[in-house]
């Protein structure tokens, strides 16, 4: 069993399964482990164990297991391979909100002893005011950091003085079913019908005493005679006599009696009197029932009726209503509609391609085979040539066998095209998986795909049942979806497989989707396409080589207006040297070509992209006379200048300055904003163009939940001219509209002290110059740079993959870097920066050490040194790099690393 614990721990503990219940591989459940009890999850069941004692498993934390055997195995690969715990690799597979913890529970005792309360300490005190106000704290039962354990340290101290009680329990789950309340009618609506009838309101006293004196002989009666028959205090009586429909006298025969008789106002019968008797709240929800099928929500219906739980809950009782609950489905594309599309026919090229690979797709195959060569493709198709097309009919055959696709995009920017396009040629068989969806909706797909679409409720209400749902069997994502439980994987696409954000480096497991994607395609028998404009240098070494199948499409493909398909070719790039503009006095952000170019769209109605790659508007705040530039405080960095919120912001931390108009060294007023970035465009852009319509897409822009789909559609809709936007713009996006695409430096991490810093500027430039012209008008690029004598630059100017692949290859060689070797990165974090250093310099004669012992020739240690970011969060860091030709980082480091150590394998940088 793998426990969840804080460690890169990857053995597995043995428990006892109690009478009673049937241990099962990928269930999740509670065990002690020390004074703490955490979740496990089984990965392998016996009958005997050799141990002395072992401890028994307390209970299921999951009714059923919530990982497949398949997954189970992708789990120990990642856990071996990328340097984590066994648990941490299986977490990835589990179901949103599944991870539980137990938590403490601490509430005030009831009516304390006075003499104990006065006799606390301050500190105590505060805590016990703090309790009494909340009425409960809740606690993980080991405190995480210090003020935590702070805390629980002082309601320790209470306990034991007997003023508070508590009480250990499991904690809330991340994600749970939405349950609605339903109320419907009894099946008998004869007896449903009748009770209606009897559920009418008293007439008001006004319409009784009418219709009493309108029946009684010559239209009058005493006081005392319309007492015995409708209820008429002083009150009421003054009120009726109010309306002018009565008067009252004595009666004639002297006695006390007071006679009521109608006036002349009462001549014929008034509107109220022949109105519908009012129904009771009772009434109304039977009748409002009736009307709607007989069912409706608990809260629509008490909203509609005006009534309370209290009365339907009275109507339960008399048998009239049912009440049931249901769960409905938190819908992530509930708020927009796709219509249908047809297929596409394929140019003879695209038929090539897709001939080759349907033929996969129907070639039988043994999953867990080890030789899946066959099986990967690396689609090479430059940018608007038809990789998409290929997807969907992959996908198409796929679920023709009945077995499910997963389609991966790099960026949550990307998936609202992806998704138009699959919904409109697959419907509701399709699923979505992205971090931007709420919890709700996470689980709610999760399970849509875990049971084929059964396990939630039609969308409308109806007393007659609904057919289910069509079985989501193509699940459309970011590289979570990957996990997805898809029982019969059958295809796996990873569009723009080149991207780095593939990569998971925040957190552990810090996998490469692309690596687990070619491991879970072997252990399931899945065919995995690589689809890419610009392939990573690394797998097209591989295509090459052999291990990829490589299959190419060369050509631009657009669609003419009668919907046929034609040949295009792709823009013409024009390079602008900046250091000729500036000899030629020009200071502005726009190129005399660039601004040239910018007017003539504008002037035609067509549309223009503007590319920066970092967000701001200026990337550092300098003072002029002493030098002094603000910084981070917690991070190695400096501050960007962000015009929009104005103030400063670290783009490492997020930690925010105000502006600063005095420096605090030398008290100079003589500040100066410097570099660029993508709101300091859009202001220049504005005062150049200012009839223009702009659009900025960046991460500054795009918090909210559908930012990115909703600035996607305003501009396919034309409302705006020109769109500035970061790398979200780059790549995969289809804008038939727009014909200018004007990068505002090429030069934004070409010179960076990383490997990566060529090939990544190539793919930005060959990418964001892919969004002009792939409609019926032609397009054009121009790229602004310092250095257009730059062989990526070249490269990409001549969108001439094979040329920059070829001397990036030689670079490589030369170095020895990926393809030619792995890498392996280890930083080492702490706020000390003494520490910091020797414990960096520690691991690496371990390193050399070990690498020595097992006659490792061909893998060495580079550092430590100091990393790029020098201080990140407060905390000094250091890194050390191994390099060899296999690396197998198990067998070189220790079981467990001391805390602040971060192990990243296959990283997508060294800075």
């Amino acid at each position: 069993m793998a426990v969840h614990l804080p460690l890169a721990q990857q053995d597995t503990f043995t428990y006892l399964f109690p009478r009673g219940l049937t241990p099962q591989v990928g269930q999740l459940v509670w065990v002690p482990f020390g004074q703490q009890i955490l979740q496990g999850l089984i990965f392998s069941v016996g009958d005997h164990t050799e141990l002395d004692a072992v401890k028994e498993i307390i209970d299921l934390a999951q009714p059923a297991p919530i990982v497949s055997p398949a997954q189970i195995q992708l789990a120990r690969w990642i856990a071996r391979r990328y340097f984590c715990s066994l648990y941490e690799a299986a977490a990835l597979m589990f179901t949103p909100g599944a991870e539980q913890e137990m938590v403490v529970q601490v509430s005030p005792q009831r009516n304390p002893p006075v003499h104990v309360v006065t006799a606390l300490s301050p500190r105590q005190r505060q805590v016990y005011d703090l309790l009494v106000r909340k009425k409960r704290l809740t606690l993980p039962m080991s405190p995480a950091n210090p003020r935590q354990r702070q805390l629980s340290t002082t309601l320790e101290q209470l306990l034991r003085r007997g003023l508070v009680v508590k009480t250990i329990q499991v904690s809330r789950p991340g994600a749970a079913p939405r349950v609605e309340r339903l109320v419907s009618l009894a099946p008998n609506r004869d007896t449903v019908a009748s009770a209606l009838q009897r559920e009418h309101a008293r007439p008001t006293k006004l319409v009784a005493v009418l219709r009493l004196l309108r029946a009684a002989p010559g239209q009058l009666l005493s006081l005392a005679q319309i007492r015995n028959q409708t209820p008429l205090d002083r009150p009421a009586l003054r009120r009726v006599m109010e309306s002018g429909f009565f008067v009252l006298s004595d009666a004639e025969d002297g006695s006390k009696n007071e006679i009521l008789a109608l006036t002349g106002n009462a001549t014929g019968t008034t509107p109220m009197e022949t109105e519908q008797p009012r129904l009771t709240p009772r009434g109304r929800i039977l009748a409002y029932l009736l009307e709607h099928d007989g069912i409706a929500s608990f809260g629509v219906l008490t909203k509609a009726t005006g009534t309370s739980a209290q009365v339907i809950a009275s109507l339960e009782e008399q048998g009239l209503v049912q009440i049931t609950t249901r769960s409905i489905r938190r819908n992530p594309l509930g708020h927009v509609s796709y219509p249908p599309a047809p297929t596409i026919a394929l140019t003879p090229v695209q038929q090539a391609v897709w001939d080759r690979v349907e033929r996969a797709l129907r070639q039988p195959t043994r999953p867990g085979s080890s030789d899946q060569s066959a099986r990967v493709f690396l689609l090479h198709g430059v940018t608007g040539s038809g990789k998409t097309e290929i997807y969907l009919r992959a996908a198409a055959e796929t679920l023709a066998q009945g077995k499910q696709a997963a389609i991966l995009v790099p960026e949550i920017s990307l998936t609202p095209q992806m998704i138009a396009r699959f919904v409109s040629r697959f419907g509701e068989r399709v699923a979505v998986l992205h971090s931007r969806l709420s919890i709700g909706e996470r689980f709610d797909e999760w399970q849509r795909v875990a049971t084929g679409g059964w396990g939630l409720g039609a969308a409308t209400l109806s007393s007659n049942p609904q057919p289910p749902t069509p079985s989501p069997l193509v699940v459309v994502g970011s590289r979570s979806a990957l996990f997805a439980p898809l029982h019969n994987l059958g295809l796996i696409v990873m569009d723009e497989e080149h991207e780095w954000s593939y990569k998971q480096h925040e957190q552990p497991p810090r996998y490469d989707t692309r690596e687990v994607a070619q491991q879970l395609a072997a252990l399931t028998g899945a065919v995995l396409i690589l689809g890419s404009a610009t392939p990573d240098v690394v797998s097209y070494h591989r295509a090459v080589s052999g291990r990829y199948e490589l299959l190419e499409l060369p050509e631009r493909v657009a669609a003419a207006d009668d919907g046929a398909l034609a040949l295009s070719a792709l823009p013409p790039v024009t390079l602008v040297d900046l250091r000729a503009e500036l000899k030629a006095g020009n200071r502005g952000i726009f190129s005399r070509l660039l601004r040239g170019a910018l007017e003539t769209a504008l002037a035609s109605g067509e549309q223009a992209i503007l590319f920066l790659n970092r967000r701001g508007a200026a990337s550092f705040v300098l003072c002029r006379d002493c030098g002094f530039v603000v910084r981070c405080r917690r991070c190695d960095v400096p501050l960007s200048y962000h015009p929009a919120e104005d103030d400063l912001v670290c783009h490492q931390c997020n930690y925010r300055a105000p502006v600063m108009n005095v420096c605090p060294s030398c008290m100079s007023r003589r500040i100066r904003y410097f570099g660029l970035g993508t709101q300091k465009v859009e202001e220049e852009t504005a005062k150049a163009f200012p009839s223009a319509r702009l659009l900025r897409w960046d991460r500054d822009v795009t918090g909210s939940k559908h930012a990115h789909e909703e600035i996607l559609a305003r501009f396919a809709a034309r409302e705006a001219d020109i769109l500035i936007g970061t790398q979200m713009i780059a790549k995969g996006l289809h804008l038939p509209n727009v014909t200018l695409v004007g990068v505002i430096s090429a030069d934004v991490g070409l010179n960076l002290p990383d490997y990566r810093a060529a090939e990544r500027t190539f793919q930005i430039l060959t990418q964001v110059a892919g969004r002009a012209g792939r409609g019926v008008l032609a397009g054009r690029v121009i790229v602004q740079t310092y250095a257009p004598e730059h062989f990526a630059i070249q490269a990409a100017s001549q969108h001439d993959y094979a040329g920059f692949y070829r001397q990036e290859l030689r670079f490589r060689r030369e170095h020895d870097f990926p393809p030619f070797a792995e890498l392996t990165r280890l930083v080492y974090a702490h706020p000390n920066v003494r520490q910091a250093q020797h414990e960096a310099e520690r691991i690496a004669r371990q390193l050399r050490q070990e690498i020595a012992r097992q006659g490792l020739a061909d893998t060495s240690v580079i550092g430590p040194a100091p990393a790029f970011v020098r201080r990140l969060r407060g905390r000094y860091r250091w890194q050390v790099v191994v390099r060899g030709r296999s690396l197998d980082m198990g067998n070189m480091l220790p079981d467990r690393l001391p805390r602040g150590w971060v192990v990243d394998v296959d990283p997508v940088t060294l800075l």
